[in-house]
């Protein structure tokens, strides 16, 4: 069996993410802290680094928050 990526999922314990908050995660500048608290590039810069590295980051669900990131493996 040949093995081409390597997912790891980090699961939060928190109240999960509203469907509102949901399409716009990996949106830069989307944040849902107040104002001077972040600047919501976290999620999207992460996500733009997963693309360009040929993999991938994903929600996988709201409830409880489960988010995956997905890197393709090099030999």
């Amino acid at each position: 069996m040949k093995i081409d990526f390597i997912l790891l999922k980090v699961t939060d314990d928190g109240p999960g993410i509203g469907e509102d908050i949901k399409t716009n995660v990996f949106t830069p500048f989307s944040t849902t802290k107040e104002i001077g608290k972040g600047l919501g590039l976290g999620l999207s810069l992460s996500h733009s680094l997963a693309k360009k590295m040929e993999g991938d980051q994903y929600l996988e669900d709201t409830n409880p928050t489960t988010f995956v990131l997905k890197l393709k493996l090099v030999r």
